[in-house]
């Protein structure tokens, strides 16, 4: 297997915390960025699927809200919350340093973890107390009935003060680790037994939660996506609940542990979605240009990025000391839902026969609710008051655009991105460089072209750049207008030269 070309990750999408923190590791482990940023992005959601979820602004049979109506009527109007859980796959050769990566972004998660352990070690000992305690009183209380019983004498007292004493049991410590990778599906629901419960699939070597026998239950391993409930049948007759789960994975597998998941389970995958729950990345290998430079200096942005990410994680375990789990409810701004809505229809669109999605359909199918999961994740790990913006919700569908890509590249046998898209990126990538080293606004429409078609532009020929310019338009990644002295003119400006106008989205790579 190749490793296919992607457009660069589009690092500058998440936050300024966060993608200071993707560029120190890259530069310092020389690991490829679009590995590192999956990882950032898995531990982020690791963070904060405890804590939160997000309502997508679409109707939803399965649950209601009151909503007001004129003349004061209401009406249910029924909506959708989905957990902000993700599933990452990153494909990657031996020696591309995924260990170093794993280490370097989620050691915060596994400090946490050790931090439990001592703990559940600590309380193991204090309950083997209590209950050496507590074994007394039961079993002097149960001479009691016996002797009493014998001397056929009232038994009532004694018997009532047995069965308080058996409630009072003292309850079995119970170690809660976050990271799990060879797991059974068995095992799995009992650590996810409750309401609630926050784990992460986890490893650095795929194939071995792929071997795992967990991953013998695709479906199964959906509904834990979608946070349903998982239930487990056990042999004495009683059943294992695990409610409201949230469990986010993350596997950086070898390219051949993927080829022969793909030839054994790939159709089932698709079939049944499982792959289409996936943000799947293969990056090109840095092997051979890792030259250190002497330059690379010490960690200054990843200690922030760990410290939220240990502020998350303590938060949760504060209100699973309080018995139940209650997740914050993240929403979308009035133009942020409008956005939202005008991103599903736009890939309503793609998916038609001959669309750019249309290969991709069950993929295209989960793109946009992951989407808003990841707006709802940077949203919430940024601790940004309110609800989420349109600023927001753009950046996490440049990052579900840049997946979608690479899912074509590696699961579509055969296909080939349609030219006028890789000449939009292509002039994409040039328009923004041109943007940062000149620092401007606008270009002449007229000047671009002529450079396009010159050895320094991207598009040789200049017939091909007027579509890749109306893609580009059409993506919102730039604006065509007319332009003059005249600012106070009224649109639509109709004499003067045609300029590009730059947008916040130039920054992001085009759907390929």
């Amino acid at each position: 297997m190749i490793s296919p070309r992607h457009p660069p990750y589009p690092v500058d999408a998440f936050h300024l915390l966060t993608s200071n923190a993707i560029r120190e590791v890259r530069w310092i482990l020389k690991a490829p960025e679009a590995m590192v940023a999956v990882s950032f992005l898995a531990t982020s959601a690791i963070a904060v699927q405890g804590l939160a979820d997000v309502e997508l602004p679409i109707f939803n049979e399965d649950t209601s809200q009151q909503v007001e109506l004129e003349e004061g009527k209401k009406l249910d109007q029924p909506v959708q919350h989905v957990p902000l859980t993700l599933n990452l796959a990153t494909v990657a050769v031996s020696g591309e340093r995924k260990t170093a990566v794993d280490r370097a972004v989620a050691k915060s998660v596994r400090t946490h973890d050790d931090k439990r352990l001592s703990k559940y070690e600590t309380d193991v000992d204090s309950h083997d107390a209590e209950m050496s305690v507590w074994n007394s009183i039961h079993q002097g209380l149960h001479r009691k009935l016996i002797i009493l019983t014998k001397n056929a004498k009232p038994t009532d007292s004694v018997a009532t003060t047995a069965k308080v004493h058996a409630l009072s049991k003292p309850t079995q410590p119970r170690l809660r680790q976050t990271i799990r990778s060879d797991i059974s599906k068995s095992a799995l629901t009992e650590v996810l037994r409750g309401d609630g419960e926050s784990i992460a699939l986890m490893s650095n070597e795929g194939d071995i939660p792929l071997r795992s026998e967990a991953m013998q239950h695709l479906a199964w391993l959906n509904s834990a996506w979608d946070g349903s409930t998982l239930l487990i049948d056990r042999a004495n007759g009683r059943s294992v609940a695990a409610r409201n789960p949230r469990v986010t994975t993350n596997l950086m597998i070898q390219p051949e542990a993927f080829q022969r998941f793909i030839e054994k389970r790939g159709d089932e995958a698709r079939d049944i979605g499982f792959f289409a729950r996936y943000l799947v990345a293969w990056p090109m290998s840095t092997q051979g240009s890792r030259f250190i430079t002497g330059t690379e200096g010490s960690w200054k942005h990843l200690p922030k990025f760990h410290a939220r990410v240990k502020e998350l994680l303590e938060e949760y375990d504060r209100r699973l000391s309080t018995g139940k789990i209650k997740r914050d409810l993240i929403r979308f701004t009035p133009e942020a839902r409008a956005r939202w809505i005008e991103q599903v229809n736009f890939t309503e669109q793609a998916i038609q026969e001959g669309g750019a999605l249309f290969e991709v359909k069950d993929a295209a199918s989960k793109a946009n609710e992951i989407a808003a999961r990841i707006a709802g994740i940077l949203h919430y790990f940024e601790g940004t008051p309110g609800d989420i913006t349109v600023d927001t919700l753009e950046r996490a569908i440049a990052i579900m655009d840049w997946h979608i890509g690479a899912f074509i590249g590696l699961l579509v046998p055969g296909y080939e991105t349609p030219q006028v898209l890789k000449d939009a990126e292509r002039l994409r990538g040039y328009l923004y460089r041109i943007m940062r080293q000149m620092q401007q606004s606008a270009l002449n429409c007229n000047w671009v072209e002529r450079n396009s078609a010159r050895h320094d532009g991207p598009l040789r020929r200049a017939a091909r750049f007027g579509p890749a310019l109306k893609v580009l338009e059409e993506c919102g990644a730039v604006n065509v207008d007319y332009h003059h002295g005249d600012s106070n003119q009224s649109y639509p400006r109709k004499r003067g030269p045609l300029y590009i106008y730059f947008t916040n989205k130039l920054g992001y790579p085009v759907m390929m």
